[in-house]
């Protein structure tokens, strides 16, 4: 196994190097570049290359006039219609040649033959280097149409789904991520804060359900959700689940309902609102301000096991909320996080199905209180925004204001 890694560096690297020679040989005439296309992820690859292609359509990028760009696929891919579908894009190739943009990367002098996409390897999750590809740091998502575009034939094949289904209108789409998301990975104890119980959807399924159409989405989650409810299906578990109506669906929706994970990545790429609950860091400290299509979230509350009570959202930013990203952070400060209750995620549902339908009323109240939890939750030069928390959440816990 020694060997046959110590081979494989010996060749990767003559072949890199040859490669730069030549790379620096024709840049007069034309710059050659590459990327990674991160495949292995739906959320790797879906909005972050839709944000990409849109800053390329209005030249945030400042290219020289002569330039071909590659992009490398993973080994494995996420979900191989959307692959075929940013083909039309991208000129993409196999995994095989990873190497070069990891070489490209590794070395300084590499990095002018990088396309200038903003990979996230490259930033962290503090302020104010939060410029990874996964944000808008530009708002150009709302600047440009959608670049995945549906055939005729495409469109037929989708709508089946609608057909069987009985769905007359857009449906609502409903997410958690539990255990199932890192099952078998050694790294699942340390992403467990990120899951929660899709059962704690229900109150606000059955709510929403009297008026839209509800689906659960998701990848092989833990359990099946069974409602009898005529207006809701669980997609997950259904004969209808694949790569296709994975997009089709997410394209035909009026909103999502997530708890913070890769998947939102195709809401954003289709341009859908979303409401997050059971929200952590950074799902509701920078996605909802660098994403404007996140409209509303509810974060879970800490539990500090040393005061024996729930710390203030003030406590909660001062002891640097930004930085509590795994569960060994929470544990190494004697924090528990609590989970959303089914009424507070209602609550936060029906508010944002109430505002797209613009029914919603907000009063002098619920203006304060926002006002209050946001000069809580302020950074320095923190972007403009239009996300909110939660109205009711907010007066439900106003004693978390102090």
């Amino acid at each position: 196994m020694m060997l046959k890694k110590f081979l494989y560096l010996i060749i990767t690297y003559f072949i890199f190097f040859l490669l730069v020679l030549i790379l620096y040989i024709i840049k007069k005439f034309i710059l050659i570049r590459f990327g990674e296309i991160e495949t292995r992820a739906i959320g790797h690859y879906s909005c972050s290359i839709e944000t990409y292609l849109c800053e390329k359509d209005l030249r945030i990028h400042k290219n020289p006039k002569r330039v071909y760009d590659i992009w490398i696929k993973n080994k494995i891919v996420a979900n191989h219609f959307l692959l075929k579908k940013w083909k039309n894009y991208l000129n993409i190739i196999s995994h095989k040649f990873l190497f070069i943009f990891i070489y490209l990367n590794k070395y300084e002098f590499g990095k002018q033959f990088l396309v200038p996409y903003r990979h996230w390897k490259n930033y962290s999750e503090v302020w104010p280097d939060v410029g990874n590809q996964y944000r808008d740091i530009n708002n150009v998502l709302s600047r440009c149409p959608v670049h995945i575009k549906f055939t005729n034939e495409e469109i037929k094949r989708g709508n089946k789904f609608f057909i069987e289904n009985e769905i007359k209108t857009e449906p609502v789409l409903f997410f958690a991520r539990d255990e199932n998301y890192y099952k078998n990975k050694s790294s699942s104890h340390e992403s467990a804060i990120r899951n929660s119980s899709i059962e704690s959807q229900v109150l606000a399924i059955n709510e929403i359900s009297k008026s839209n159409f509800c689906i659960r989405v998701g990848s092989k989650p833990k359990n099946q959700l069974k409602i009898n409810n005529d207006n809701f299906i669980d997609y997950s578990f259904s004969k209808y689940r694949n790569e296709f109506n994975d997009l089709y669906i997410f394209s035909r929706c009026k909103f999502f309902v997530s708890t913070g994970s890769g998947i939102d990545q195709l809401a954003l790429l289709f341009r859908k609102p979303i409401v997050l609950v059971n929200a952590t860091e950074p799902e509701y400290r920078f996605n909802p301000i660098f994403n404007s299509l996140f409209k509303l979230y509810i974060p879970k509350k800490i539990f500090c096991k040393n005061e024996n009570r729930l710390l203030t959202f003030s406590e909660i930013f001062k002891i640097g909320a930004h930085n509590l990203l795994i569960t060994s952070d929470y544990k190494k400060r004697n924090l528990i996080l609590i989970d959303n209750t089914p009424e507070e995620i209602r609550d936060v549902v029906y508010e944002m199905n109430q505002r797209i339908n613009n029914n919603w009323v907000e009063n002098k109240e619920d203006e304060e209180l926002q006002k209050m939890y946001w000069n809580i939750n302020y950074f320095e030069k923190m972007p403009k925004f239009d996300c909110r928390i939660g109205s009711k959440y907010l007066k439900d816990n106003i004693d978390l204001l102090k």
